[in-house]
Formats: C-alpha cells, structure tokens, sequence
C-alpha cells in the first residue's frame, strides 16, 4: 500500500475513533458534522468512487448491511430532527 493511502487510512481511524457523537453517530455521509479537513475529504471521496461498486460485487453480504446500515442512521437522524423541533 503506497504511503499516500496508509496516512489516509491512519487520518479516518483517528477521526472515527475521537467522533464526538460516540456510538450514535450516523455514517459520515450524513453526519451533520463533517469532521474531515476538506483535502482529506476530497481524497477520500476519490477513494470512494473507485472502491464503493466493487465493494458491492466483491462483498455482497456485507453491502446489503451496509446499505440498510445507512438508510437506519437516516431514519435516525430524522427522528432526532423531529424531536429536536418539537421541544424547541
């Protein structure tokens, strides 16, 4: 692995493990606060583009988890929104 990605993989695994919202946290994708520096972001999204449709063949299993993993943290976040708004 070249050195570009190992710094990448050491920066997420960093960012992930000291995430403020601890256990509750929704995928980064729809976190409503994005904690990658914006280079680190762009690089990772690049990454993700290559790497997300092959996840899906190589890992089916593990996609579909994925997948529903994701549409849970957006229910979630949508039920903590609504509860936000009525006790405001």
């Amino acid at each position: 692995m070249c050195s570009e990605c190992e710094s990448l993989i050491e920066y997420v695994e960093e960012r992930v493990t000291g995430c403020r919202l601890g256990e509750e946290k929704p995928s980064c994708m729809h976190c409503i606060g994005h904690c990658y520096q914006s280079a680190k972001r762009l690089q990772m999204i690049h990454v993700l583009r290559w790497s997300y449709p092959h996840y899906f063949w190589r890992h089916p299993f593990r996609a579909i988890h994925f997948k529903l993993d994701n549409l849970r943290s957006v229910q979630m976040s949508a039920a903590k929104a609504d509860i936000i708004a009525k006790t405001s």
